[in-house]
């Protein structure tokens, strides 16, 4: 791993995915399991509790499905793993700003509530920006971080 200078910047990977409003949470729900593994969380949102709400829901949905598999096979190992994946998946704690804690693993907040010291090694950002707000938000992910934008979807062709 190669040392960081101060002049050089902190490398980062950014996945623009062109989803519709309607299914960004869709979408977050899927890719967010995996994300979450990595490190610290952050979901950008003008409505978090809204959010939080519909995510948790989906999030439920997929410990069902796990669930539902961990009960349909009879292979001990294929049931050890799911049996880790539930433990997995019920062990990450979510929560919007107000009710954050030194254990919550994903946080649904806006902008104007991060915290000077807060870094994430997922921001997921579901509403545009301008440029200035862009870098603040860049401030709080770490280095090789990883920024998912929701904001380049197609406009509507009708």
């Amino acid at each position: 791993m190669r040392r960081m200078s101060p002049s050089m910047p902190p490398d980062w990977f950014i996945d623009i995915r062109q989803v519709t409003p309607e299914r960004i949470s869709l979408d977050l729900s899927r890719h967010l399991p995996r994300r979450a593994a990595v490190g610290s969380t952050a979901i950008i949102t003008d409505r978090p509790t809204v959010l939080l709400s519909v995510i948790k829901k989906r999030w439920s949905y997929i410990i069902r499905e796990v669930q539902r598999q961990y009960s349909s096979t009879l292979q001990p190992a294929k049931k050890e793993g799911l049996q880790r994946e539930l433990n997995r998946l019920r062990g990450f704690n979510f929560a919007i700003a107000a009710k954050r804690t030194v254990d919550t693993h994903i946080l649904v907040c806006t902008l104007a509530d991060l915290r000077l010291e807060d870094r994430f090694a997922t921001i997921y950002l579901t509403i545009p920006l301008r440029q200035l707000q862009l870098l603040r938000l860049m401030d709080h992910l770490a280095p090789r971080g990883f920024l998912v934008t929701y904001t380049g979807w197609p406009e509507d062709s009708s």
